[in-house]
């Protein structure tokens, strides 16, 4: 099965509620740090002040995503995060990698129920399904199919 290509994928990037505390965190050990994440928060109303990092790898159309969280971050804005905490990247890759799982193991688990012996047999079944349906699951069923000739090596044309 080949990799998504990286231009396929969406990366999102976005602030959770972080439930620990500035002074809870552990990183209180270094001098005055709760007083500094106070003062962030008191100059800059922003959610990336005091949260936990999500990076999130999907491609639109797939249920399939990969999801990585950093925890305890302090940060003036998103920019901010993405620019300077040194973890933006890494977290992106193994988002990636994790998607890369999640569908292998999707694609994978639908040939180990029995449900199709050959995934080409599988995208022609579902394609005449979609035949003749201009709605939401014509349309499914054309994205289903679409993902499936994309992870093994030979497209089925239609």
């Amino acid at each position: 099965m080949r990799q998504i290509p990286r231009e396929k994928i969406q990366i999102t990037v976005e602030p959770v509620e972080e439930w620990i505390s500035p002074e809870e965190s552990g990183k209180d050990a270094a001098p005055g740090f709760a007083e500094a994440v106070r003062k962030m928060q008191a100059d800059h109303d922003d959610p990336w002040n005091w949260c936990t990092a999500k990076v999130t790898a999907k491609v639109p159309g797939l249920e399939a995503c990969g999801v990585k969280y950093l925890g305890c971050c302090c940060y003036k804005d998103k920019q901010d995060f993405v620019e300077n905490s040194g973890y933006y990247e890494d977290m992106v890759m193994e988002a990636i990698a994790e998607l890369h799982d999640e569908v292998f193991k999707a694609v994978h688990s639908l040939k180990d129920l029995g449900l199709f012996e050959d995934h080409k047999v599988l995208c022609e079944e579902l394609r005449s399904l979609a035949d003749g349906q201009d709605d939401d699951l014509g349309r499914l069923l054309l994205r289903t199919t679409r993902a499936l000739e994309f992870f093994f090596e030979e497209p089925v044309k239609a």
